[in-house]
């Protein structure tokens, strides 16, 4: 035997779809399941659209950020030959491969600015995807012919005035306790080397003061060991391996002292902004869904005005008044409910064209494409944000509904 559904339950369906004898209560059901909708597809949008960012920013950052990357706890230099053999010993990681980065100055004939400096192999210019944010020059990292060619960021390029053939000179503190205040140029190491490529990822983090030179002279520079590294750069084996997968296989075989972060976790102060401003955007958003959740409190009220003779047949055939109560609370969660599956399926489909077809483009809200080197609005859809969407309207109308039929008691 299938098991039925409550009769409140029952009832509430029928009087959802029953004629109703005055037309002022099937025009305000209809407004308040519109408001319903209209809202809930808005909040869909809205955070869908902070979705694409995130993911567009974790795109740029790819360029010059590995899935995962690994460095010390105090972020200390150290040497890496053991735990570069331990991490290539898993099978789910593929080319993995240790970095250097550094603090220096950049002096140039037109100017000198503080840089971060990045030491990496001659692969990874093309591994990372950094070669393709190239836009101008070659994307080389090499020590070649006695001479050390690197590549810069768009921002260093235009702050010192610094073009592909150009030299540019580095300068970085000596290792030492003190400094000679009688030879000032005595505590700092020099270097130059020839700009051979600049890019633009997008993103300011990166594009703003970023200088990548070979590991081997970086490591010279500094006069640090030969297998000195401050991170090391993990990438998976193949598509199959997910950034999941590879943080819990490398985190495996980390020696204490040492943390593995994925591409957001080396850059949580981007995307927590981004996280902060999409949940903020959800918080003021949701007080126009719990408005228009509010609205079923009239329909509700106007509902039980018209159905009072129902009720007391209901109330003369043995239903107590807690029955009748649920009847009206069930009513105001299939038209709270109506109204949110129908927003969510059309912000779904509006956020699904948009994917597919781009219909609003950055220029239209006075963004200049070039700037994120994408011409429409990115968006993403979310599970999570659904469930959300759908529970603050689940919520807020059996709240609403308990409401009207506290104000109609008097009616049953």
């Amino acid at each position: 035997m299938k098991p039925r559904l409550p009769l409140e339950l029952r009832i509430a369906w029928r009087y959802l779809f029953s004629k109703k004898r005055h037309a002022a209560v099937n025009l305000i059901s209809s407004i308040s399941v519109a408001g319903v909708a209209v809202a809930s597809a808005v909040v869909v949008i809205a955070l869908s659209v902070f979705n694409g960012f995130l993911q567009l920013a974790e795109s740029r950052f790819s360029h010059l950020s590995a899935p995962v990357e690994i460095q010390a706890s105090d972020s200390r230099f150290f040497k890496a030959d053991s735990l570069l053999d331990a991490i290539n010993a898993i099978p789910e990681t593929g080319m993995v491969m240790p970095l250097l980065k550094s603090k220096a100055y950049a002096d140039a004939e037109e100017g000198q600015m503080a840089v971060e400096i990045l030491g990496t192999e001659p692969e990874w210019i093309t591994l990372s995807g950094a070669a393709n944010t190239i836009i101008d020059g070659t994307p080389i990292v090499a020590d070649t012919l006695g001479a050390t060619l690197g590549t810069i960021s768009v921002g260093t390029a235009m702050q010192i005035g610094v073009r592909p053939a150009d030299h540019l000179r580095l300068i970085v503190p000596r290792n030492r306790d003190r400094l000679n205040p009688g030879n000032i140029m005595g505590n700092f190491r020099t270097d130059s080397i020839i700009v051979a490529g600049v890019t633009r990822t997008g993103e300011d983090k990166l594009d703003a003061s970023l200088v990548v030179v070979p590991i081997s002279h970086l490591r010279r520079l500094l006069s640090a060991d030969s297998s000195a590294a401050s991170h090391i750069a993990i990438y998976p084996a193949d598509r199959n391996v997910s950034e999941r997968q590879l943080l819990s296989a490398v985190r495996n075989v980390l020696p204490e002292g040492f943390n593995a972060l994925t591409i957001a976790q080396q850059n949580s102060e981007s995307f927590k902004m981004i996280a902060i401003e999409k949940w903020v955007t959800f918080v003021l958003l949701a007080f126009i869904l719990i408005v228009a959740s509010f609205n079923i409190l009239s329909t509700l009220v106007m509902l039980m005005i018209e159905k009072q003779s129902n009720m007391r047949v209901l109330r003369s055939m043995g239903m107590s008044e807690r029955n009748i109560r649920n009847i009206f609370i069930w009513e105001g969660v299939l038209v709270s409910g109506a109204g949110c599956m129908a927003g969510a399926i059309a912000g779904i489909l509006l956020v699904g064209c948009q994917m597919q077809w781009g219909w609003v483009k950055l220029s239209a809200a006075g963004i200049d494409p070039a700037l994120l080197s994408i011409s429409t609005y990115p968006v993403a859809l979310s599970f999570e944000d659904l469930i959300a969407v759908l529970a603050l309207a689940s919520v807020t109308s059996f709240l609403a509904s308990f409401v009207a039929v506290i104000v109609g008691r008097k009616k049953f």
